[in-house]
């Protein structure tokens, strides 16, 4: 069976000229190495100027730009019935539109790439349409960064089981798989899951988008990206024989030109096939020492600059 272009999302502002920078230079790295047929849309948030439009329709290949402005008012008569989303959906987070606003605007199953991953070489396989038995693929992080803290997740009486460090940088998503009950109701139990009522840090609200993913995931087929070939380069020998795709996460976004840099001298012709890997699930004992190993990573590399 022939498969159908596939919608690709992106989300997209001009708030800071080195990101759109960068950004231009992970979306074009997509276009010039993605070999499935597909389709690009930047869902962008108002701050693009017609100058940077210009120059992405004149750098991307089968781009569409759509501005928050024409798709708001449709959205919002779609989560209407839902209390906690639209509150969330109105608040100032951009990741919203990406959890609420994509789903409900595609009407096909889709993929989404963050703005902040670059392709280092020819690929197939983004498009996971034909396999039934997928529903939904996510990177796989190197921590469990979620909304919920570990009591949260793994002491609490309310706790609520999820996969292990489910990143959302990369998706697929079927669209009939995705639910506005189910994301509703997390986010309603997200609230009420404090044993202390206390304003959320900016930093953890920014991770409500992709623990709600997470919790989705729970209740259909969900898959990471085989994690040898789309992963964050946290540790200093990034690319490998595998690697097709790097996702620089903020912390690691000024290893960036140095990374780059280093990728281009690769002259692979092969185009290489995206691999999935079942889902794990979230362990107190596993995620403990990631808790601690992090906190170790993050002072050497405080330490070394």
């Amino acid at each position: 069976m022939h498969k159908k272009p596939i919608n690709v999302y992106t989300l997209l502002g001009h708030s800071d000229s080195v990101f759109f920078d960068m950004s231009l230079s992970c979306l074009k790295s997509f276009c010039a190495h993605c070999k499935d047929d597909y389709k690009l849309i930047i869902l962008e948030d108002g701050t693009l100027t017609i100058s940077d439009k210009d120059v992405l329709q004149k750098s991307l290949h089968k781009l569409t730009i759509v501005s928050d402005s024409d798709t708001r008012e449709q959205v919002s008569d779609l989560i209407y019935k839902y209390p906690y989303i639209s509150k969330y959906r109105k608040s100032k987070q951009v990741l919203a539109r990406k959890l609420i606003d994509i789903p409900l605007l595609s009407k096909e199953d889709y993929c989404y790439i963050d703005s902040d991953i670059y392709f280092i070489r020819d690929f197939s396989g983004i498009n996971r349409t034909l396999i039934e038995n997928e529903d939904f693929v996510n990177m796989q992080d190197y921590q469990n960064a979620y909304f919920l803290s570990f009591y949260e997740l793994h002491l609490s009486k309310n706790r609520i089981k999820l996969p292990a460090k489910v990143n959302t940088g990369m998706l697929f998503v079927r669209k009939n798989k995705f639910s506005l009950d189910i994301i509703e109701n997390y986010l309603k139990l997200f609230e009420l899951n404090f044993t202390k009522p206390k304003p959320v840090d900016s930093w953890r609200y920014n991770l409500i988008e992709q623990t709600c993913w997470a919790a989705l995931s729970t209740h259909i087929n969900s898959y990471y990206w085989d994690p040898r070939q789309v992963y964050i380069p946290i540790n200093k020998n990034v690319i490998t024989k595998n690697t097709i795709a790097l996702h620089f996460v903020s912390r690691l976004r000024h290893l960036f030109e140095k990374i780059v840099e280093k990728s281009n001298k690769i002259k692979d012709s092969d185009i290489v096939e995206l691999n999935t890997i079942p889902i794990k699930y979230s362990n107190i004992f596993k995620n403990f020492t990631t808790v601690i190993k992090n906190k170790f990573l993050n002072y050497n590399r405080l330490k070394n600059g």
